[in-house]
């Protein structure tokens, strides 16, 4: 796909899907239905030929190079210093040409037609960023979507740092976004340190509410995400994707 490169998130080590406990492989390592979750990442990828893809490693970054082999670039992100950190790293990385930057958690599970779909919408509407949200039973771990009263995104606010009401949000983030590329690296250098001493990437939708620019919040109407968190979470999406293979 020209004019797309993709960063993918993959420094994170697991503890909460270890129980709280150190993690003996990173959060990308961990499998479904068989399979390293960073890995599902890697064939859309590969599916949508995108131009260029950057892996942000972390904890145990040569395990997960190991897996997802070498014909990838990597960015080193030596302490746990947020999303934001992560993919200005990955940027640095990325060579001139691509239009838009793809972002995707590589301990997520994305249904390529949900990535397609982001991709037309944004390209669609010429925004800058766009991000995919969705409702979530069990929204553990996620950041939530703060819409005003004509329901319009207002910020995403991690978990961390939610107040209690905005906790009881079942709209969350699904850590899926595409950004036009030359407003990222212009904005992404204005990110503040959170109080909980990290660079948020969420924190650019609100930056880019404030300057009146076209940001694309598109929620799905289908199972199409899953995000893995906890080792429930880990446990119902390995059941389904187990389920839809069998179909």
């Amino acid at each position: 796909m020209k004019n797309i490169s993709a960063i993918i998130l993959a420094a994170g080590e697991g503890t909460r899907l270890n129980r709280g406990q150190p993690s003996p492989k990173p959060k990308v390592l961990y499998e479904v239905a068989g399979k390293p979750m960073i890995r599902y990442c890697l064939d859309i990828l590969q599916e949508l030929a995108v131009e260029e893809v950057v892996i942000v490693v972390g904890y145990l970054a040569e395990e997960v190079k190991k897996i997802a082999g070498a014909k990838f670039k990597y960015a080193s992100q030596e302490k746990a210093s947020g999303t934001g950190e992560a993919v200005r790293l990955g940027l640095e990385k990325i060579k001139p040409g691509s239009e838009h930057i793809l972002v995707l958690y590589g301990a997520d599970i994305y249904q390529e037609s949900v990535v397609e779909e982001i991709i037309s919408s944004h390209l669609l509407e010429s925004s800058v960023v766009s991000f995919l949200t969705a409702e979530r039973e069990d929204p553990t771990g996620l950041g939530r979507i703060v819409r005003d009263e004509r329901g319009q995104v207002k910020a995403i606010v991690e978990e961390r740092l939610a107040s209690e009401a905005q906790k009881r949000i079942t709209e969350v983030n699904d850590g899926c976004y595409l950004f036009r590329r030359d407003w990222l690296e212009r904005s992404i250098k204005k990110l503040r340190l959170t109080k909980a001493n990290e660079y948020f990437l969420t924190d650019l939708i609100e930056l880019a509410m404030r300057e009146n620019l076209q940001v694309n919040a598109h929620k799905m109407g289908i199972p199409g995400w899953f995000g893995v968190d906890t080792p429930e979470q880990l446990r119902l999406t390995d059941a389904f994707v187990k389920e839809m293979w069998r179909q």
